[in-house]
């Protein structure tokens, strides 16, 4: 009987044949009107709906958001979660046309590197939330940058923009969110929580108090760290709140579901979303299929 459940279900939600990818990220701000007018006009993203408290935005060329920009409380105790979001572009020279777009905008690029996997850039927006940019490097650990991510230039700029004159009009099509990295109070303890929950597995990494989980064939998806002081029991976040997924099919979820109920964890489960909660400020939510 299950077995033909299954298949009916399988036939109802939209199927993928790919990995585990993020979807979509919620942020909290605290202006929503400035990072509004940075993630457009800086960025070059746009605004797919809008409405009095949220906006969710994305590519120019599409109705699938990338973000979500919610307003928080502003309080002055809010502290950010946000480590570092990073964007995937599909080709190299997208990487020049954003710089030098970047660069036209009077943004300041405030770090480069090679993490292992991509070679990348960084900057900040108007909250403190670092965005991280890359595309595809040569893979293996001989050739890493072996620093804190983020903080240093450990690349020359011209290694990205020499030979490309052009800049970008838009935020480069096909980019997608393939890594969030955000701060939490116990390292060890999220760790072991994100390990027994979702079954995500952790990769090598060389810095102390920092944790990154490798979901798909990229090198990581999902990084943790504990280098800021939270206090224990702390509710008033800003900056990176929601994490969605995507799984491929409706057995994965199913089985997501079934590990959470064994290990009791808390969690709401509905019309195929299933919503988990973590006490650092950020939910996770999983769906089935690729954004439609």
């Amino acid at each position: 009987m299950r077995n033909l459940l299954q298949l009916v279900k399988d036939a109802l939600v939209p199927q993928s044949k790919k990995e585990w990818t993020i979807s979509l990220v919620t942020i909290k701000v605290r202006n929503l009107s400035v990072m509004k007018k940075f993630y457009t006009q800086v960025l070059g993203l746009v605004v797919l709906q809008d409405f009095e408290e949220e906006i969710l935005i994305g590519h120019s060329r599409g109705s699938v958001p990338l973000l979500r920009l919610v307003q928080g409380k502003g309080s002055k105790n809010s502290i950010l979660t946000t480590y570092f979001i990073g964007f995937k572009l599909a080709k190299p020279f997208q990487m020049g046309e954003l710089i030098n777009r970047l660069i036209l905008e009077e943004q300041t690029i405030t770090a480069t590197g090679f993490d292992g996997y991509t070679n990348n850039f960084y900057i900040i927006d108007p909250e403190g939330n670092r965005l991280k940019f890359m595309v595809e490097g040569e893979s293996g650990y001989d050739f890493v940058d072996q620093y804190l991510e983020g903080t240093e230039m450990n690349r020359s700029l011209h290694e990205f923009i020499d030979g490309v004159d052009a800049l970008s009009e838009e935020f480069p099509p096909s980019s997608t969110i393939a890594q969030v990295h955000y701060n939490v109070t116990d390292v060890e303890e999220t760790g072991t929580f994100l390990i027994d929950a979702f079954l995500f597995n952790t990769t090598f990494d060389y810095v102390t108090k920092r944790k990154n989980f490798k979901i798909n064939r990229d090198g990581y998806s999902l990084s943790i760290n504990s280098w800021k002081f939270i206090p224990r029991f702390h509710e008033d976040f800003y900056g990176v709140s929601e994490i969605e997924w995507r799984v491929p099919n409706m057995r994965e979820l199913e089985n997501l579901v079934l590990n959470l109920e064994s290990k009791k964890v808390p969690f709401h489960y509905y019309d195929a979303v299933l919503k988990v909660p973590t006490k650092d400020g950020v939910q996770f939510y999983f769906k089935v299929g690729d954004p439609i």
